[in-house]
């Protein structure tokens, strides 16, 4: 049987690069050389791995190249074409990011003289600017993630310790500091060996360029505010600033320290606020994703009633979080259905919040979750009264035309809705929706796994988007079934 094999030839002026890839593990090899010796400047390696960044094959491959004529440059510039054009013999799927991005076209400043002239060509930039290269380390982000002993903590370490951009350089913990994080999550053993530390912002700060906060409420507010002043970005996982109001915020959790920043931080849901968490420094992680995510589109368009939202929450242990307590033993959740937190939930203003600014009018929901005896996994069975008459296919249609070109949203066929199974330890979220033209209410399901989508998957494609990475970076693990 042939080797599988893909070969592209990548020009730069005056500059010609053969290149092969080949399924594998991610050696580089130029002119039979290491590519770290061949190319010792990190900014020019970066240049080389653009395609593989933009389309998330990090690593599948090994690469050959032969490279001659030109400066250091423009070799790799033109290793980089040759990669783009490599790729697309592999898969046709990534021409429109490739494109978009120019890295098909031999040469950008093709595309720049015709629209800026020969003189405004050559003084422009010719490469895709890439933000994380502004960070110190030159494109690896050192992380630092406080609170890190929970499970939203542990989430982040599994899913950071692969993350091919970052670096954890830090992690807290108060009860177990000294301890090696792998003592305390043997799952983790052989990936991170990282000892947990107390906490010091002044540490932290010297140590991290990116802080993610994972602290209950009303305790990660002044940690927050020390990091932010310290010039940190900063995702809180925490319920601290997900809501604008200071006066609201009370109501529901207590006085805040710091409600400036209260009312400065992005709401951490990039399908709705993409465009903000790239420009913020303070993005608070959502804590109501799948509801939010579930209502929005239709909440925009007006096709559902306002008040008389009911959210019929189905959550599973983990979202007790890691601490001991008697009504999270196994003897009192197995084998039962609880209801908690009935028409009080500290989530209800949340919801209200986000979704009134779809609406453009305050909304009203009733939220009553139950904690059921799996791990992990939320379910969220939506009722909601229809404006006039809504076939189940304009809905989709609906559904479709807001989500259909998000990563993490999948939409169920028509007639099927989503399981917690169906999403268990990946960053998606799932929707079915259909209407029940007897009653004439609207029922739509959402499914994500509280501790990825839910919490720290969330938070790292909010890392992501702050850091200038390819959003789905780190992200795409398939859901573990059954």
């Amino acid at each position: 049987m042939a080797e599988e094999k893909y070969y592209a030839t990548g020009k730069r002026k005056t500059t010609v690069a053969r290149v092969w890839l080949k399924p594998g593990g991610g050696t580089i090899e130029v002119n039979k050389r290491a590519f770290d010796d061949y190319f010792p400047r990190e900014t020019l390696r970066m240049t080389v791995l653009q395609p593989f960044e933009l389309t998330n094959t990090m690593g599948q491959f090994d690469v050959y190249v032969n490279v001659n004529g030109g400066g250091i440059s423009g070799q790799a510039g033109a290793i980089k074409h040759g990669i783009s054009k490599a790729l697309l013999t592999y898969n046709e799927k990534y021409r429109e990011v490739l494109k978009k991005a120019g890295f098909i076209t031999r040469d950008p400043r093709v595309k720049e003289k015709k629209k800026y002239g020969q003189r405004g060509a050559r003084a422009r930039f010719q490469y895709v600017s890439l933000p994380f290269l502004f960070f110190p380390g030159g494109g690896i982000v050192k992380i630092g993630i406080i609170g890190a002993s929970g499970y939203t903590g542990e989430e982040l370490v599994r899913l950071l310790a692969r993350h091919p951009r970052v670096e954890i350089a830090y992690a807290t913990s108060e009860r177990f500091a000294g301890a090696a994080i792998a003592e305390i999550f043997p799952s983790l053993k052989g990936i991170i060996d990282l000892r947990l530390s107390k906490l010091s912002v002044q540490r932290i700060a010297a140590e991290a360029d990116f802080i993610f906060t994972a602290l209950p409420h009303g305790t990660a507010m002044g940690v927050v505010e020390e990091c932010i002043k310290a010039g940190k970005k900063v995702v809180d996982l925490s319920a601290d600033f997900r809501l604008k109001d200071p006066a609201l915020y009370e109501r529901w959790y207590g006085k805040h320290s710091c409600p400036d920043l209260l009312r400065k931080a992005i709401y951490g849901l990039p399908e709705l606020y993409r465009d903000e968490i790239k420009k913020g420094q303070l993005v608070a992680n959502p804590g109501s994703t799948g509801v939010i995510l579930a209502l929005a589109p239709l909440l925009e368009k007006g096709m559902i009633a306002t008040s008389g939202i009911v959210v019929d929450a189905k959550s599973g242990v983990s979202g007790a979080g890691r601490n001991p307590s008697v009504t999270n033993l196994f003897c009192e959740v197995a084998e039962g259905l609880t209801a908690y937190g009935v028409a009080k939930h500290r989530h209800t203003p949340e919801m209200e919040q986000e979704l009134g600014s779809r609406a453009g009018k305050e909304v009203h929901i009733l939220f009553v979750p139950h904690l059921i005896p799996i791990t992990r996994g939320i379910l969220c069975p939506i009722y909601a009264a229809t404006n006039g008459e809504l076939p189940t296919e304009q809905l989709y249609e609906v559904y479709q035309r807001r989500y259909g070109k998000e990563p993490f949203i999948r939409l169920c066929a028509p007639g099927t809705f989503p399981s917690t199974m169906e999403v268990r330890g990946s960053n998606y979220c799932d929707l079915g929706a259909m209407v029940d033209h007897r009653s004439g209410n609207l029922i739509v399901i959402s499914a994500i796994d509280n501790l990825v989508k839910g919490a720290s998957g969330q938070a790292v494609q909010t890392m992501n988007l702050m850091c200038g990475f390819p959003e789905t970076m780190g992200l795409e693990q398939v859901p573990l079934a059954p």
